[in-house]
């Protein structure tokens, strides 16, 4: 029998009573309440002389309630700080669970810190402790196992290693299946990020299938049973899959669902209404209405900027949000002004050389460079993104391959057409590993390779590249935008063909001028050939035509 379930927690009522008020206020969202609960029960635990495992015990819940709540708030260092505490007390207590637990929100941090190679450690630290607990077969620790392995799964699908993700979530799944209803959300979570890997792998039929399975289990747990904060968080994850399905007005709808469903517990300046509205910003600019999403961006920006610090990298985000939408409204100082801005705020909140998002910050300037015109100021920050990325992810990673594409258009842009095939070729192999081959943005790789050979004159290399992009786009007819890139492809070859043509042509014009030149040239030397020349060139008219 478990010694801890036969025996009452020892505890002080007046420490109890703190702890579960922090618990209540933590549930409703009302962090800054729920956290001086929590600071006063630690004080008071402090102040008992004698040692109680139990007083131990809780000292670790307190901690780790801490550390979760400065996650939600972007508080990473100081979520760190009680993560580390809570391992400690873990260890003190030679209580593996609870090592594992707090091994795992660690992970978390430099999760969201941008360090996925710690993050990764972690998770299979964490991990490799839950399987070795003899009680493993327990539904809470089978229950936890499972999370490890979706966290591992989320940090490969973010390397780009998407076979090992789809491994990992499939094993978190069958876990939760042995153990959950089919009808949880936790499943349904699940299905999602399956989904998603297979998106991301250019698997539109099996994303599909998986979205949908999602979906159905989400709309089912819609009903009055559940309260209004577990119907907001549904309503989130069904907007997130209308998102990626692109059926932005329900996405929309389900956002706005999920406002109304959190305002009535929580205040208009919370940071989670502000994370609502920066998710509504994102539907509108993939919608193309800017000035939309230009007003939910600035409302969430104001919200995170009066509950939060100033320098919360949620707060960051806000600005990289609104740089966007600014770039793609041509208000280019903005953009910058406001990109500028996260990365200021990013360098004073993390302290890490292995920042994704100051990454995608830079990716972000580099593009309204680009827009603007400014070849090299973009190519400075788009090396700098990739020299972060590559850092962190793992090669094939088709945000490496974003900025191959980038570094690429500019090279064209440069005229530095040898550099350009490289840089093209690197996105193709990256294109190809992650996509397979018969893929349209495949196509378009050998598109773009095809071009600069066409401006290099290399024709035959040119037809070669766009044929090969042609297969491809004939044979993906039946899906968006198949047959109009074929169209597009057909009429670059017919331009290569012609400009083959007429390069034949004029070079045989050419030709025949030279042939004429040295006709006449023999002629002259013939009838001169004693005469003294006051030119050191043999032939002036040849000098020229050669050198024309």
């Amino acid at each position: 029998m478990d010694i801890n379930n036969s025996v009452k927690p020892i505890i002080p009522q007046q420490i109890q009573s703190q702890y579960e008020s922090g618990q209540h206020q933590d549930k409703l969202c009302n962090f800054k309440e729920a956290l001086r609960y929590y600071v006063q029960a630690l004080y008071e635990a402090e102040l008992i002389a004698y040692y109680s495992a139990d007083i131990n015990r809780l000292k670790f819940n307190i901690y780790l309630h801490i550390c979760d709540i400065y996650i939600k708030t972007g508080e990473w260092d100081k979520a760190y700080e009680f993560g580390n505490k809570a391992e400690e007390m873990a260890n003190r207590l030679q209580d593996y669970v609870k090592t594992a637990q707090s091994i795992d929100r660690i992970g978390e941090i430099l999760l969201l810190k941008g360090s996925l190679r710690g993050a990764f450690r972690c998770y299979n630290e964490s991990l490799d402790i839950r399987l070795n607990i003899k009680s493993a077969e327990s539904e809470n620790l089978k229950f936890d196992i499972s999370h490890s392995y979706n966290q591992i799964g989320l940090v490969n699908f973010k390397q780009g290693r998407y076979e090992d993700a789809v491994s990992s979530y499939n094993k978190s799944l069958q876990i939760r299946l042995s153990i959950l209803d089919d009808q949880h959300t936790d499943v349904a979570q699940s299905y999602y990020n399956l989904a998603v890997v297979k998106k991301t792998q250019g698997k539109d039929d099996k994303a599909l299938e998986l979205f949908e399975k999602s979906l159905e289990i989400y709309l089912l747990l819609l009903d009055d049973n559940y309260p209004d904060i577990k119907q907001s968080f549904i309503y989130i994850n069904i907007g997130k899959i209308y998102y990626r399905l692109k059926r932005y007005d329900e996405a929309l709808a389900m956002y706005e669902k999920s406002l109304n469903a959190k305002l009535l517990f929580l205040d208009n300046d919370h940071p989670d209404v502000a994370y609502l509205y920066s998710k509504m910003g994102n539907v509108y600019d993939d919608q193309g209405k800017y000035n939309k999403a230009l007003s939910m961006h600035k409302i969430a920006l104001k919200i995170r900027s009066l509950a939060l610090d100033c320098y919360n990298p949620h707060v960051a985000n806000s600005y990289d949000c609104l740089g966007i939408v600014y770039r793609k409204l041509g208000n280019y100082d903005m953009a910058l002004s406001s990109h500028e801005t996260a990365s200021s705020i990013r360098h004073w909140s993390i302290n890490s050389l292995e920042n994704l998002h100051d990454a995608n910050t830079f990716y972000h300037m580099g593009n309204v460079y680009l827009t603007q015109g400014q070849n090299n100021k973009a190519l400075s920050m788009f090396h700098d993104a990739l020299n972060i990325r590559l850092m962190v992810l793992n090669f094939y990673h088709l945000d490496i391959a974003n900025l191959y594409d980038k570094i690429g258009i500019i090279r064209y842009n440069l005229r530095q057409y040898d550099r350009a095939v490289d840089v093209f070729k690197k996105l193709l192999q990256i294109k190809r590993s992650v996509l397979g081959d018969n893929h349209l943005e495949i196509a378009q790789a050998y598109n773009n390779i095809g071009l600069v050979y066409y401006h290099q004159c290399l024709y035959n290399e040119a037809i070669s590249m766009f044929e090969n992009a042609l297969t491809i786009q004939v044979s993906l007819t039946h899906i968006s935008n198949g047959l109009s890139d074929a169209i597009f492809t057909k009429n670059y070859i017919n331009d290569v063909r012609l400009a083959q043509q007429s390069w034949y042509s004029q070079a045989k014009a050419t030709t025949r001028r030279a042939l004429n030149n040295l006709v006449w040239l023999f002629k002259r030397n013939d009838t001169e050939i004693n005469k003294p020349s006051d030119n050191n060139s043999i032939c002036p008219r040849l000098d020229n035509d050669i050198c024309q």
